[in-house]
């Protein structure tokens, strides 16, 4: 494994881990603590839902390598083990092609569906 010792991220109340329309990055385990995941719908923010220990969010950048399709920030004291590209590659190479094919495409269907229930034109690029 290439990344034996896991990186830790340490996140206070309120901070932004990364905002929607980012390039894509990491993904996170949240080690402790709790993380709001939102969008912007015009001005207005919608909060999509939480996630809290042991969930991993971020994850669609590291498949697809689309810009961040929400904004997540620590709702409270919050420690991630971040899952850099290179770690999620090296676990991905491990996978069938019809396993790969498979992630891709629900990403693809994911981002499509929640594009359209917020009224955004679907960008793939």
């Amino acid at each position: 494994m290439t990344d034996m010792v896991p990186n830790k991220q340490p996140f206070g109340v309120r901070q932004e881990i990364f905002r929607q329309g980012d390039p894509p990055r990491d993904a996170y385990l949240i080690e402790r603590g709790r993380v709001e995941i939102s969008r912007l719908n015009g001005d207005q923010k919608v909060i999509v839902g939480y996630k809290q220990t042991g969930d991993i969010f971020g994850e669609m950048a590291l498949i697809d390598h689309a810009p961040r399709m929400a904004t997540a920030t620590a709702v409270e004291p919050t420690v991630c083990v971040v899952i850099t590209e290179s770690l999620f590659k090296e676990h991905l190479g491990k996978a069938t092609p019809m396993l790969k094919k498979i992630l891709t495409t629900f990403t693809g269907n994911l981002r499509t569906m929640s594009e359209r229930a917020s009224g955004l034109p679907a960008d793939h690029s």
